[in-house]
């Protein structure tokens, strides 16, 4: 049941066919541009995969599907529609800060890297695309938590000099916890924008490179 209702929002051409590249080509018309699709439910079958909290947090919020506002929250469905290329990456990339990629080294040190301009579409469609890959296989549930995007978490969390964000993780098949992680940042404009992308090795948690990828974000810019 955990991928099931991805199918059930209209996503049922991803499964059998070739996954088409990620591009910021301009998406298909779903809905009046003036118009954009608000969550306001949960998905029929998503049972126990979201809690009452975080339907809470996207009740009657732009979800970034068909061509509206900004994504004010972010959901398992438009991660799909981003990685199938049925949405824009442009609407999700920040092109002055580009994305941090954090991996860790064989020390076990975190490292993060800018990537800017097309690197940093490379790099948001490779981990966007295999999150994406693992769900819809099975392999792995996809889950994104918008507990900050309304306020930053408080100061003794790792995680608080991201400031305002929303996380999605695409675990692995181990108790060592995600594989993956795309951290989606409030921009000026009130929209969350991708600016990091996390690789993890098995025993680390996002909460281990969250200030690794705050200190970089601090720091980057793309010219």
């Amino acid at each position: 049941m955990r991928g099931a209702w991805f199918l059930s929002l209209g996503l049922l051409a991803c499964k059998g066919s070739p996954r088409p590249a990620a591009t910021d080509a301009a998406p298909p018309v779903m809905v009046d541009a003036a118009a954009p699709v608000l969550i306001d439910a949960a998905p029929p079958d998503a049972g126990p995969a979201l809690t009452p909290e975080e339907l809470t947090r996207r009740a009657g919020q732009a979800s970034g599907l068909g061509g509206g506002a900004p994504a004010a929250v972010i959901t398992e469905p438009l991660i799909v529609a981003l990685a199938t290329g049925q949405a824009s990456l442009g609407s999700v990339l920040d092109e002055r800060g580009g994305v941090i990629e954090v991996t860790v080294d064989a020390a076990g040190r975190p490292k993060a890297t800018p990537r800017c301009g097309s690197a940093a579409r490379d790099a948001a469609a490779t981990y966007l695309g295999r999150a994406v890959d693992r769900q819809l296989g099975g392999a792995a549930p996809l889950a994104c938590d918008n507990q900050f995007v309304a306020a930053a978490p408080a100061a003794r969390d790792p995680r608080a000099a991201l400031g305002r964000h929303a996380v999605c993780r695409s675990p692995g098949t181990d108790d060592g916890g995600a594989a993956d992680g795309l951290v989606f940042v409030v921009a000026a404009d009130g929209g969350l924008r991708l600016r990091v992308v996390i690789a993890l090795t098995p025993g680390r948690a996002f909460q281990d490179l969250a200030v690794a990828a705050a200190r970089a974000l601090a720091r980057a810019h793309c010219p």
